[in-house]
């Protein structure tokens, strides 16, 4: 006699339904989402069905057309100049990896839209794209926060050890280290996309051939090891980590330079520094709180599901249509964050906003030696935003 079995994984809203290793011949008729009726909690079914139409129907699709956008001018303008610097490479990195996460997203969540014209048809894309897309869309919900980390640690090594920075991250060592996040990421995804398979069955009911997600048997036969993996392998390398690397690097940074900065006003009167360590800073801080703020309430949802995980979950727990809506947000919110650093550089970079009119506005650099200064800008962009790191 078949079973089915429901795995949660905490970092999405998706139910997998699936038959266990002595299921008899024949196509399961399992269908996908099989979410049981949650129990009375804090937020109800209502309210929940609300915020997760309004995300994924009206918020995500803007906030997807504005990043996608961004991060493809913010790719041209940072080929432009060249990756000369460490932190140019860096920024590339996070560039592409944001631009396919936000890709990916709305792959996923189009259905929504679709839904208001077809629910079979959206079902149907829906459960298609969870065994690849949806895989592909959390190797770089992942990647994100190591580049980020990474970014924070050389900022880090640049205040304190600015004599032997260039010795020690050099271009070429900070381009096989994004290389290397990418292809590490992946391996550590790519279990997961052994775990699901889709099989076309009959439905009776609207006389139609539609998908149906099930288990792989590998899955099946390595169920506790994924659980395990899942939850806490992957939970303490690609959340914890990066979010207490980030947070402690950048303390160092911030005390590192309010104490260079007062050594400087005692011993000599120039002060012509300090405006550019502050733009600096705040360029670095306001990069760093985006992260914190949008990959945050993730850790705390981690920590809750880890603390209670009968209790907060999307399997008919008591808080299971809390834990629906928070999902929504953090997709919301991860897609925030794959969007606005664009306008983080526009604006407290002058010279990636200079390169950004000179290649998109066809603007021209006035006064003498235009071309000269043209080079000279393009050039310097890279160590200018690599300083304001």
């Amino acid at each position: 006699m078949s079973t089915i079995i429901s795995w949660n994984n905490v970092m999405e809203s998706v139910t997998f339904a699936f038959i266990s290793s002595g299921e008899t011949s024949g196509p399961t008729t399992t269908s996908v989402p099989a979410v049981p009726q949650s129990l009375p909690g804090i937020v109800d079914a209502a309210t929940k069905d609300l915020v997760t139409e309004v995300v994924n129907c009206y918020l995500l699709p803007v906030v997807f057309l504005f990043g996608v956008c961004g991060n493809v001018m913010s790719f041209v303008v940072l080929v432009v100049h060249g990756l000369n610097t460490s932190t140019n490479v860096l920024l590339l990195g996070v560039t592409v990896s944001d631009f396919c996460y936000l890709v990916t997203l709305y792959a996923r969540k189009v259905s929504c839209i679709v839904s208001h014209f077809d629910p079979a048809v959206a079902m149907t894309i829906e459960t298609t794209l969870i065994p690849n897309v949806f895989m592909v869309n959390r190797v770089f919900t992942l990647t994100t926060p190591f580049l980020t980390m990474i970014i924070t640690l050389e900022r880090c090594l640049a205040v304190t050890l600015p004599l032997k920075i260039q010795s020690i991250v050099t271009p070429l060592r900070m381009k096989l280290a994004v290389i290397f996040i990418f292809i590490f990421t992946f391996c550590a995804v790519f279990p997961f996309f052994l775990c699901y398979q889709i099989r076309w069955v009959s439905d009776p009911v609207t006389n139609l051939t539609v998908p149906r997600l099930s288990g792989t048997p590998f899955f099946l036969t390595h169920f506790d090891a994924i659980t395990v993996y899942n939850n806490m392998v992957l939970s303490a390398l690609f959340n914890y980590l990066p979010m207490a690397v980030v947070v402690v690097c950048t303390v160092i940074v911030i005390t590192t330079v309010k104490k260079s900065a007062h050594w400087r006003k005692l011993t000599s009167q120039t002060s012509g520094e300090r405006p550019e360590e502050r733009r600096m800073t705040k360029l670095l801080m306001s990069v760093v709180a985006v992260y914190i703020v949008c990959y945050l309430p993730r850790c705390a949802v981690l920590v809750a599901n880890s603390v209670a995980p009968n209790t907060f979950n999307s399997l008919g727990g008591r808080y299971g249509n809390l834990f629906y809506l928070i999902s929504a947000l953090q997709h919301l919110l991860y897609a925030v964050n794959s969007s606005v650093n664009f306008i983080i550089y526009m604006v407290m970079s002058h010279k990636f906003f200079m390169t950004y009119k000179r290649v998109f506005l066809c603007h021209k650099m006035r006064g003498k030696g235009d071309a000269t200064n043209i080079t000279r800008a393009t050039s310097s962009l890279g160590a200018s935003i690599s300083s304001q790191h």
